[in-house]
């Protein structure tokens, strides 16, 4: 072994890379070896290749030592030695230690020729102690058997010494750090089971990171980027492997977030016709994306005006080829108008459709904003774009008649409905309802008109299997009769045993303002739910709940005065689970439809407490404290949180809580009517905590929202714009 000792008194740090290695005794480093080849770089050289393979594949290995001292025996060379490896990969953008170890004293022997014999390693578990005190000299038995915290961090310097001169050598910079000094969001944390991530860990899914994310991973010489989102809104986990330079997709899967299936590649729904017929609806699907959705097309001689053609969810580009058409391919959401057709090409088989030779126009964020008003006397119904507020325009004018003494309208997918009704309570006694059709005519709707002295209402609401329509078409004391539609075909729900009126009634006192406010019906999924009262046992209101598949209707809990339904979470069964809050009696309960099971929210009484709503998987209420002033609290439960957090502020009530709007998955608008001299305080609630709040001197009657823009409508009828925090 050719090196020379020096015996030195003072300490010196090196660098990993540096040809000169910490020599130390029980009480610390004592001296420095110097050699041909260094000592230092032995040691680093044999962990280096050592260790290679024992742990999960980094793009950087490092390692750090320091050599307490070393012996001669039989021509080998003991290196008497604390030591830490590690492996380093980017993980959101971050060069994180994916693996590798703590420190660990090893003892590294090498040969005569300053080659690698072997290094021993003290044994796990109960034999620890006893395996190093073997191993190691006793001088040394104080710092191996009882690591100090300097070590390790001299260790760790190292190792990320290495870690740094990678980043430089590729170009590239980013906090250098261990797994637990970043965040990795699980999908358990947004609410898919245990059960289903698990089985994600299971599958050949192992170069996807188990949070959502990205990690990066270098195979032939090319750097992919293999990420995991999650579309909560559609329960789908997206796994997609691209390209880290050319951002090019080379692998993507999507599975169901509810049972951890994939999502296999689905036929073209409900196509009437291809290029030289008429069609109404082409969807095309592929891996669960809707590549393209053609909407009152006509193809007729291959000369044809398409409107409203409809780029959904992945269309980050449309491409045009002189052979192809228009190819769709990416994320954002586009609406291309006035689409001429030379081509199109529909097959069954290959589950595409391609349009060629097309010429348009592309409109982005083309939303309205649908309110009512007054204009020179007469009530009518404004539509405004989101983009230029500035510009209402009036799309019906409601008739001044006695047929129109009340009117309500709904509007989905860009068709206007209204309600005409005249009276409320016992005394209403007709109700008509009507489409507003482009021209501004109306089409009058079934069912939904009644008249002849007797009591009727009807309302229309939609859900995924079209429009619902309920009508009550005898005496006030008599049962409801629902019909309702099912992809296009009207239905009659199968009559229940005594007579059920929807409505709601509360200690005698019964609720005759019904209308299509949640608090008295809604559509979740299939099923129709909706408080209703027994006439012939004068009992509170139930709740009920009508299957639209089978049409059987069933009471599902009594004192139900008003209610609302969201997407929730079972603990017990580890799966989204429909969830019901509602208030029995004043209180605040939650039920649980798969488990059956209530739960209280919160116990209050029917003077003081208001249920605004709920959306997303969150629930909003108010109580209004009056011994403390007029204030009112305003609370939300979410399941995710196992309880609700309370947003306590200095919220002055006076005649009313306004509206509440949701939008995207958890956020939450919350308007408060204010003493006069104090306007209207808005509170956007985000993930249960205030994310934005502002005043406005302005009595506020309406909100509307789309992604962060919100629209809030004052008097005059105008339309003021704000901006809401990202």
């Amino acid at each position: 072994m050719k090196f020379l000792v020096l015996l030195l008194s003072i300490l010196f740090l090196t660098s990993c890379n540096n040809d000169i290695g910490i020599i130390g005794g029980a009480d610390g480093p004592t001296s420095i070896i110097v050699s041909e080849k260094s000592l230092d770089d032995m040691v680093s050289n044999a962990l280096l290749s050592n260790n290679k393979g024992k742990y999960a594949d980094g793009e950087c290995i490092a390692e750090g030592h320091i050599i307490l001292g070393s012996d001669v025996k039989d021509k080998e060379t003991f290196v008497y030695a604390l030591t830490m490896y590690g492996e380093y990969g980017f993980q959101d953008n971050n060069f994180v230690k994916v693996s590798g170890s703590g420190t660990i004293p090893a003892v590294i022997v090498l040969s005569e020729n300053d080659e690698l014999n072997r290094i021993d390693w003290p044994e796990d578990g109960s034999k620890n102690v006893e395996s190093i005190k073997e191993l190691f000299p006793k001088e040394y038995h104080s710092r191996v058997l009882s690591i100090k915290d300097k070590d390790t961090e001299e260790l760790e310097k190292q190792e990320k010494a290495y870690a740094q001169n990678y980043l430089s050598k590729i170009g590239r910079q980013a906090e250098i750090g261990d797994y637990g000094d970043f965040e990795h969001p699980l999908l358990t944390h947004k609410g898919v089971s245990v059960q289903v991530s698990n089985m994600l860990l299971a599958k050949n899914y192992a170069n996807f990171p188990h949070w959502i994310g990205n990690q990066e991973k270098i195979e032939d010489g090319i750097r992919y980027v293999y990420e995991m989102n999650y579309d909560k809104e559609n329960n789908q986990i997206i796994l997609e492997k691209y390209n880290y330079e050319t951002k090019e997709v080379v692998e993507k899967i999507r599975i169901n977030s509810l049972n951890g299936d994939e999502v296999t590649l689905q036929k073209v729904l409900t196509p009437t016709g291809f290029a030289g017929s008429s069609f109404n609806r082409i969807e095309l699907y592929k891996n669960g994306d809707i590549y393209w959705i053609q909407y009152d097309g006509a193809g007729v001689d291959y000369e044809n005006i398409v409107k409203n053609v409809l780029v959904a969810t992945n269309a980050k580009d449309i491409e045009m080829n002189e052979d192809e058409g228009i190819k769709v391919i990416g994320e954002n959401i586009n609406i291309i108008e006035d689409v001429k057709i030379g081509w199109l090409k529909f097959s069954n088989d290959n589950q595409e459709v391609i349009l060629k030779n097309c010429t348009g126009t592309v409109a982005t964020d083309n939303v309205y904003y649908y309110y009512n008003g007054v204009s020179n006397g007469k009530n009518v119904i404004y539509r405004v774009s989101v983009k230029d507020t500035t510009n209402p325009q009036i799309i019906h004018e409601i008739p001044d008649s006695d047929m129109s003494k009340t009117a309500s309208f709904s509007v989905f997918d860009g068709d206007i409905y209204i309600k005409y009704s005249v009276g409320s309570g016992p005394t209403m006694s007709t109700e008509y309802n009507y489409k507003i059709e482009a021209d501004g005519s109306l089409t009058k709707q079934r069912p939904g008109n009644y008249s002849g002295g007797k009591h009727g209402y009807s309302e229309i609401t939609k859900s995924e299997n079209g429009i619902f329509m309920k009508g009550v078409n005898e005496y006030f004391d008599s049962a409801t009769k629902i019909t309702y539609t099912v992809d296009g075909l009207e239905k009659e729900a199968e009559p229940i045993s005594g007579r059920v009126q929807i409505g709601r009634k509360r200690n005698g006192k019964q609720d005759y303002n019904v209308n299509s406010k949640h608090e008295y019906i809604q559509i979740y999924n299939s099923k129709i739910y909706y408080t209703g009262i027994d006439l012939d046992t004068n009992n509170d209101s139930a709740l009920y709940c009508l299957d639209t598949i089978t049409g059987k209707t069933q009471k599902i809990l009594d004192g139900v005065w008003g209610f609302h339904i969201y997407n929730g979470w079972s603990n017990e069964k580890q799966a989204d689970s429909t969830m019901i809050v509602y208030d029995s009696n004043g209180s605040i309960m939650r039920y649980e439809e798969l488990t059956g099971k209530t739960s209280v929210v919160e116990k209050c009484n029917e003077e003081n407490m208001v249920l605004l709503g709920a959306v997303g998987d969150y629930c909003v209420y108010t109580i209004q404290k009056t011994l403390e002033g007029d204030r009112t609290i305003v609370k939300v439960y979410s399941d995710y949180a196992n309880g609700y957090g309370s947003i306590n502020g200095n919220i002055l009530l006076d005649t009313k809580i306004g509206t509440y709007v949701g939008f995207n998955e958890n956020k939450i608008v919350v308007e408060i009517a204010g003493k006069a001299e104090d306007g209207t305080k808005v509170l956007v609630i985000s993930d249960g905590n205030i994310a934005d709040q502002f005043r406005t001197t302005d009595m506020v009657s309406g909100i509307f929202i789309y992604n962060d823009t919100l629209l809030y409508k004052i008097a005059d009828n105008k339309i003021v714009k704000f901006e809401l925090k990202k």
